[in-house]
């Protein structure tokens, strides 16, 4: 049942140094995660995580293009569709940190690594009980909305969560899920760039 799923990655993406992304995989139904250390390159944390574990494809919490404008296709150079329509931040407001995801998704792709942009936040609005424990300014209260990830995937043995971007690689991880299995929803312009939940 699983087999397929253990060469997928949900990766939460933050600043390079600060000890902020996460990354979750399924071993023989076991979700580890993984998480960047303060003072630690998480790109290459990430990367050697891909090439130790043979990952195939990654679903990250990152901008992955940029707003068709910078194409000279149209006229907002702020916001692509997708972030549009799932009220999402804008890829040029993360600045820097945009720039490294697209730089590592081009390095993964060259390792023959998928990388597809995922939202966690889109996701959790779904579902009306979760939204009410997805409290991600009260830092120290993952166990609520643990809870209800463990409801509501039982087959899968989840950690306990030691913060809010290891929580966030889990849904990373569960979109990647879906989408393998045809169920995830796209948001955007397949041309400038979609985001899945």
């Amino acid at each position: 049942m699983f087999a397929d799923l253990e060469h997928i990655a949900g990766i939460d993406f933050g600043s390079r140094t600060t000890g902020t992304t996460a990354f979750c995989m399924l071993t023989e139904g076991e979700m580890r995660i993984y998480q960047s250390k303060k003072g630690e390159d998480a790109d290459s944390l990430l990367t050697e995580l891909i090439e130790r574990f043979g990952i195939r494809h990654v679903f990250i919490d990152a901008p992955l293009s940029l707003p068709h404008a910078y194409y000279n296709k149209g006229d907002d150079f702020m916001y692509r569709r997708a972030d549009r329509d799932i009220k999402a931040m804008s890829p040029m407001f993360l600045g820097g940190l945009t720039a490294r995801a697209i730089q590592l998704k081009n390095k993964w792709h060259s390792l023959g690594v998928e990388c597809t942009e995922v939202y966690p936040g889109g996701w959790v609005r779904q579902y009306e009980a979760a939204l009410e424990k997805y409290l991600k300014k009260q830092s120290a209260q993952t166990g609520a909305f643990m809870g209800f990830l463990k409801k509501e995937h039982a087959a899968i043995h989840f950690p306990e969560a030691d913060n809010w971007h290891q929580v966030d690689s889990m849904i990373c991880w569960l979109i990647g899920q879906k989408y393998l299995q045809g169920q995830a929803i796209a948001f955007g312009d397949p041309d400038e760039g979609q985001i899945w939940i």
